[in-house]
């Protein structure tokens, strides 16, 4: 047993540097994939840097202060009213915090790049109608833009500001456990979502869906679609027929696996050991699901190819394998029962609502034929 555990060794070693080697050749490929392609070498550098090191910075730090009040209220409480004490110099906590940025920083570049590489490449809308067939499989004889339909901006709107939460909340996780566990437990964290990252792209390759939204802008079904996703829905159909982009932004058009899925469960895994910030998250991914869902950003089929990538990222990172194998197998269990169990609440709840205005539609009907109240 040990001989085996020593032989596999270097293919361990391999797999936790995966995504080292990704961004290495990724990086060097990066001006032939362009010229392949026709796209020039320009990048929105002003977007990128407010975006990431502005706005997502302040956000994150505004998520990790309420992820720390949840996870160590006690110690909050402790500082608040202790004296300020001569501290350390903040060296090291910076490179722990800013090292780990600058590389998901850099991972995002690629990540945008290749992204619309692929598209103008594969895409052409086929593989979205594929993966709704399959989804009217799972669901029955239903998709997500069906069940999408009618639902009221009164309730998409705020699942659409939980949607973009997200990001917020990984920034939050990668800020305490930069200052609280180093850089190396930082560099772990960003190791998997880079990888989780590199994955969906080779999928995407294999698989060029977008996600629901594009059908429904297609079909004109008069479902709500976001102006993100407007732009998208353009952008595509032009990469489509064969037009060539400006400048590389920050498109994102993968649909399988949910990135937006596999990053919380990622960061859920790295705090497990915090289990109120744990909770919290996983709270905040229970949230998630719907929003997803109702916001037509992805299959569903989409939602369980991210739970598996999450695994997959988290194993293939993991310093202490033969423990945290067991602990990723029951992680994976458990992800799945909470994804099966959450999409089950949300279809019975949005057959609820639709019982209910169809209800209130045949009274509607009723009043107009009968204005005087006799029925």
């Amino acid at each position: 047993m040990r001989e085996l555990t020593s032989s596999l060794k270097p293919v361990r070693t391999s797999l936790r540097n995966f995504h080292y080697l990704a961004t290495i050749v990724l990086a060097a490929g990066l001006v032939p994939a362009f010229r392949a392609v026709g796209i020039p070498l320009r990048f929105t550098w002003k977007v990128y840097l407010i975006a990431f090191w502005w706005s997502l910075a302040f956000q994150s730090m505004v998520a990790a202060i309420v992820l720390y009040t949840i996870g160590f209220p006690a110690e909050l409480r402790s500082k608040l009213t202790s004296r300020i004490q001569t501290r350390e110099s903040p060296r090291e906590a910076l490179l722990a915090l800013l090292i780990p940025s600058a590389y998901f920083f850099i991972m995002f570049i690629l990540v945008f790049s290749y992204n619309d590489v692929i598209a103008m490449l594969r895409f052409d809308g086929m593989a979205d109608v594929t993966l709704n067939r399959v989804d009217s499989w799972i669901l029955g004889g239903a998709t997500i833009s069906s069940l999408a339909r009618g639902i009221s901006l009164k309730i998409l709107k705020p699942l659409e500001s939980v949607y973009y939460l997200m990001f917020a909340q990984i920034g939050g996780c990668l800020v305490l456990l930069a200052l609280r566990c180093g850089r190396d437990k930082a560099m772990r964290f960003i190791a998997a979502l880079a990888t989780a990252y590199y994955i969906g792209l080779i999928v995407f390759y294999f698989v060029p869906a977008t996600g629901p939204y594009y059908l429904s802008a297609i079909h004109q079904d008069g479902n709500y679609i976001g102006e993100g996703q407007t732009a998208f829905v353009q952008l595509l159909n032009a990469m489509k027929d064969h037009k060539g982009l400006q400048m590389v932004g920050t498109d994102y058009f993968i649909a399988v696996p949910c990135l937006h899925l596999t990053q919380p469960l990622i960061a859920i895994w790295f705090v497990r050991k915090w289990k109120p910030i744990a909770i919290a998250l996983s709270v905040f991914c229970l949230l998630l699901i719907p929003a997803i869902i109702l916001l037509q950003q992805h299959y569903v089929i989409d939602l369980i190819g991210g739970v598996v990538v999450a695994v997959f990222a988290v194993a293939m990172v993991s310093g202490e394998m033969e423990m945290e194998h067991r602990m990723v197998g029951s992680l994976a269990q458990s992800l799945t029962k909470l994804s099966v169990s959450s999409c089950r609440t949300t279809l019975l709840k949005i057959r609820q609502i639709k019982s209910v205005r169809r209800f209130q539609k045949h009274i509607r009907d009723i009043r107009r034929t009968f204005p005087s109240g006799r029925f």
